[in-house]
């Protein structure tokens, strides 16, 4: 069911310069903008991305923040038949579906109690689970998985974190908030992406293959793009951030939530609080690396 909401934040940003809110459309999402009041020039997501950290949280549990379309389901499997799943909105056009394992990772193919699982056919308005067995294991002949579909609803290019960003706020209004805090960090991770590699293709004409060969392969974790990365592109280390030691708490909040059994950590103790902190805090670190394209004239 689409949302009947007459009102999105993307349709108001705020200019990063004097602050005004200034109310555009989401159709000129990735241009140039000029403020009408300090007549200064920015980019639609830097203003966005203002409105988004200095926003009273409470908001964003009532207005709509992104511009994509995630949905997200469970469903019940027989393991080696193929099962259809139907979308409750069709998308304009579908990026990808990905599955959930047991640890919450995120993948396109995942392996749940000796299953592999897939989806080799992703349409529009439905997708195809393909699932079976390793060989030599055994395991069981139903499973339950989460599934979760990322597009658009409209033919306008959108940052995935933004959908993210989206889907953790979700999940606090769900109540599950060691899965908000989860995607809060993938938010943060996406972003960072993002960031970098439009600062490596677009000011040192990486091409896209060459930056995820380098910046993008596994060598490199989140840490690493944030001191020696970030301090390469844009001559600041994330240590300077005023966020720097939050940002930690939270990223050792999610490891603990991914590995209980590591950390003996009980997700039960986790709080509404903690998760909207959370994501305060990732909303606020993304600003402050967004800032930083500004001020270096990047």
């Amino acid at each position: 069911m689409s949302e009947q909401i007459p009102f999105r934040l993307h349709q108001s940003v705020k200019c990063p310069n004097c602050g005004s809110q200034i109310g555009y459309g989401q159709k000129i999402i990735n241009q140039q903008l000029t403020c009408p009041s300090c007549k200064k020039n920015f980019h639609y997501n830097d203003g966005f991305t203002e409105l988004l950290a200095t926003i009273p949280a409470g908001v964003l549990f009532f207005l709509p923040v992104r511009v994509g379309l995630l949905q997200t389901g469970t469903v019940k499997i027989k393991v080696g038949e193929l099962e259809e799943v139907i979308f409750g909105q069709p998308f304009y056009r579908i990026s990808n579906v990905f599955f959930t394992t047991k640890d919450l990772r995120i993948y396109e193919v995942t392996q749940i109690d000796n299953v592999l699982i897939s989806a080799p056919v992703v349409e529009k308005d439905r997708f195809v689970i393909l699932s079976s067995r390793l060989p030599g294991t055994i395991g069981p002949g139903e499973l339950e998985i989460k599934w979760y579909a990322i597009g658009s609803e409209s033919d306008e290019p959108i940052p995935v974190w933004h959908i993210f960003v989206q889907n953790s706020i979700e999940l606090i209004k769900k109540q599950e908030f060691g899965a908000s805090i989860v995607l809060s960090v993938v938010a943060f991770d996406a972003f960072l992406s993002e960031f970098l590699t439009n600062i490596l293709m677009n000011k040192f004409g990486f091409s896209s293959n060459l930056v995820k060969r380098t910046l993008l392969s596994h060598k490199y974790n989140r840490q690493e793009r944030l001191s020696y990365w970030l301090e390469e592109l844009t001559g600041k280390r994330f240590s300077k951030s005023p966020y720097n030691e939050e940002m930690k708490r939270v990223a050792d909040l999610r490891n603990k939530i991914v590995h209980p059994e590591l950390e003996k950590f009980d997700e039960k103790e986790l709080s509404k609080d903690e998760a909207v902190t959370a994501l305060e805090i990732v909303l606020k670190s993304i600003k402050w690396i967004n800032d930083l394209k500004r001020q270096q004239t990047l």
